[in-house]
């Protein structure tokens, strides 16, 4: 009965776009929002979409949510202005 993890995300013609996420400390455990993301993919696709952006990687300070986003082999880019600091 108690919230572990929730996301929003946004459909814009057949693309997705992946706005926020938060995990407790019990959603961390399970891996709630892969869960949640995969949810995501699916219903977005059953709805048209055919891509899907999910933002940044912080190797740093959010290891498994990284690794998620490596492993569904999207395509990673930098943009003008980002850097590590």
């Amino acid at each position: 009965g108690e919230p572990v993890a929730g996301l929003s995300v946004a459909q814009h013609g057949s693309s997705g776009t992946y706005l926020l996420g938060w995990n407790g400390e019990a959603g961390r455990k399970v891996h709630a929002n892969n869960y949640l993301l995969w949810t995501a993919f699916n219903f977005l696709r059953t709805n048209g979409c055919t891509d899907m952006d999910l933002g940044g990687i912080n190797e740093w300070g959010t290891r498994g949510i990284s690794a998620f986003k490596r492993g569904v082999n999207g395509e990673e880019f930098r943009l003008v202005g980002e850097y590590m600091s």
